[in-house]
């Protein structure tokens, strides 16, 4: 009888160890990692008026351009499949 529980606890510890607390652990690091990564990408990323400042030293002709070819669609289209791509792959089952 003594066997057969002490074989139950130790099936038990070892769930907890290997299956929950590890796995816990390193998910806490993935996320604190990437949580610093961002505030420390933030910093590299231009501010509002420095984007108009470089904007308005684009000449007419290349506004003409860009409206022509519709980037003002074709950006935020781009960006928005590029994301949804990466975010599906991720799915174990379907990437």
């Amino acid at each position: 009888m003594f066997a057969i529980l002490a074989s139950a606890v130790n099936l038990a510890l070892g769930f907890l160890v290997r299956g929950v607390i590890v796995k816990f652990g390193v998910m806490f690091a993935a996320w604190y990692l990437a949580l610093e990564l961002v505030s420390a990408l933030v910093s590299y990323v231009p501010s509002v008026s420095a984007l108009s400042d470089a904007m308005a030293a684009f000449p007419p002709m290349l506004w003409y351009m860009l409206e022509l070819v519709r980037v003002d669609f074709g950006i935020p289209l781009m960006l928005s499949a590029m994301s949804t791509r990466f975010l599906i792959r991720r799915i174990p089952f379907i990437g």
